[in-house]
């Protein structure tokens, strides 16, 4: 059957993972502070809360320093929470201890909610590198979905990438300034003139999207110059980033790729980002779920999400074709499951995919709340908070 999994995570995931380095999917940049910590546990709980009556896997990042105690208290949390669900709805929680080789029982299929580092592909319901590709902005740059025009400056040609699938990552490469990448130093340059190029010269505006974010954190908006300037002078800490996360094991999913997007133009007072969630069934077809506004911070943060829930008819007519467009890709590429998409509209009122998020998404929990909050209780405003 189809397992859900949830990671010992913050809620704010990283749109993909990358291969051979555990320290993305596990966010060691947030996990040590007492609001990571916390985040973790929230995460968890709202996550494993959506999955309905199944077994759910949750592993722990094994990165906290967490006591004995500190576990079991953070088990009987989770368990609590889901308490207060109708039994019928009610997920199984399985605790997996980290290991290299993550004791999966056999038979079993996971439906991570992103793909995991250290597990054979048989393990999961959907090949890791197709899920990856999935959630990268590269792999929606280049999908069938009705997308702004994008750039891609790419780290090496496909003959490249193909020359070298097959060397270890462990072998060293000396001569090199990032030995684990078995790719020329003239190579990697070329790469890093291609982006400043670009980024100095492209008329405004545009948009600059890096193959991993967190809330929108590597996804630039470019409208000034003095925006523009501000991501000029970030290009030498992001090509170290890129650089740093890539080698020979995982060359062929793209890490490092830069994508530099057309900006939409939307409508004159239309100030929100619809972010869509649905679930996408095998035979192509979608179950609508919610659409919400999105909030940001000044800097282009994701800060949470809002709903309204008496205009969710509304808005599932009004979406109803972008929605069926990415169902159907998503299940010609073998995915199946919870979606949040978000669309922004032109002024001509055309949909345009903005962003892919072939997981369950932050806003999933607002829109199943539906039943609970809008029909038994009369509440028909919801607002989930990232920052205080």
């Amino acid at each position: 059957g189809r397992i859900e999994i949830s990671k010992h995570t913050s809620d704010g995931d990283m749109d993909g993972t990358m291969y051979g380095d555990m320290e993305i999917t596990t966010h060691g940049h947030v996990e040590n502070t007492m609001t990571g910590k916390i985040s973790q546990v929230i995460g968890t709980q709202k996550f494993a809360m959506c999955a309905g009556s199944m077994d759910v896997y949750i592993f722990n990042s094994g990165k906290d320093g967490l006591d004995t105690k500190a576990i079991q208290h953070f088990r009987q949390s989770i368990e609590s929470t889901i308490r207060g669900l109708d039994e019928s709805q009610q997920p199984r929680p399985i605790y997996l201890e980290p290991s290299s080789t993550y004791p999966v029982p056999p038979n079993v299929k996971l439906a991570p909610r992103l793909p995991l580092d250290g597990m054979p592909k048989a393990t999961h319901i959907l090949d890791p590198d197709i899920h990856y590709e999935l959630l990268s902005k590269r792999g929606l740059a280049t999908s069938t979905i009705t997308t702004p025009t994008a750039q891609l400056i790419d780290l090496g040609s496909d003959s490249q990438i193909q020359e070298k699938k097959d060397y270890s990552y462990q072998k060293k490469y000396p001569g090199f300034y990032y030995p684990d990448i078995p790719l020329s130093n003239h190579t990697i340059q070329k790469w890093k003139d291609e982006a400043l190029e670009e980024v100095t010269f492209k008329l405004l505006p545009f948009v600059v999207k890096l193959q991993q974010t967190i809330c929108g954190d590597g996804t630039f908006i470019i409208t000034t110059e003095e925006k523009r300037q501000s991501v000029i002078n970030r290009l030498p800490s992001i090509w170290h980033y890129n650089l740093s996360r890539t080698n020979a094991s995982n060359l062929h999913l793209r890490p490092a790729t830069i994508i530099i997007s057309e900006f939409v133009t939307s409508k004159p007072g239309e100030k929100f980002c619809w972010a869509v969630t649905f679930f996408a069934r095998r035979d192509g077809t979608a179950s609508f779920i919610s659409c919400c506004p999105q909030n940001f911070t000044e800097e282009d943060i994701w800060d949470g999400a809002s709903i309204t829930y008496s205009e969710q008819d509304n808005f599932q007519q009004r979406f109803a074709k972008t929605v069926s467009e990415v169902a159907a890709y998503l299940s010609y590429r073998g995915y199946y499951g919870g979606v949040g998409i978000d669309i922004l509209e032109d002024v001509n009122g055309k949909q345009w995919v903005v962003d892919l998020n072939v997981r369950p998404p932050g806003s999933l929990l607002l829109g199943l709340l539906k039943g609970f909050l809008f029909h038994e209780r009369g509440f028909n405003e919801s607002t989930c908070v990232l920052h205080d």
